[in-house]
């Protein structure tokens, strides 16, 4: 559904359309997720997996790029660390920002992690 919503789109408003939907369900439901965390938390689980769409969703965002599967992996392993309910916390009850102040923060840390990724590979094919 989320994927189905960027087809056509750059793959930078796809990626930030994808970082877009978790934060804003995160936001939206922020006091879900927390109990939901902290149940999750105080289980027994020895294996804890959480997060599973969101890097799902970021891996059909980057299936049809000319990344090396590595790259493809690393991007959507990173990518996921700035977007849903974990950097929400941090940017609020480590960081002290409030809803706007944090989804603000994340997308100009996508922004850089992407103009960063153009740069680097711009780079590699003018050597």
């Amino acid at each position: 559904m989320i994927y189905d919503n960027l087809q056509g789109k750059t793959l930078d408003d796809k990626i930030f359309g994808v970082q877009d939907y978790y934060n804003t369900l995160a936001v939206d439901h922020e006091k879900l997720f927390r109990k939901y965390i902290s149940t999750f938390l105080d289980s027994s689980t020895s294996t804890p997996k959480r997060g599973a769409r969101r890097k799902k969703t970021l891996q059909m965002v980057l299936e049809d790029t000319d990344f090396s599967p590595k790259l493809k992996k690393d991007l959507s392993n990173l990518l996921t660390v700035l977007m849903g309910i974990e950097p929400l916390i941090v940017t609020k009850d480590v960081c002290g920002l409030d809803n706007t102040e944090s989804t603000e923060l994340l997308k100009w840390g996508m922004e850089l992690l992407l103009r960063g990724l153009k740069n680097s590979k711009e780079s590699a094919t003018s050597e």
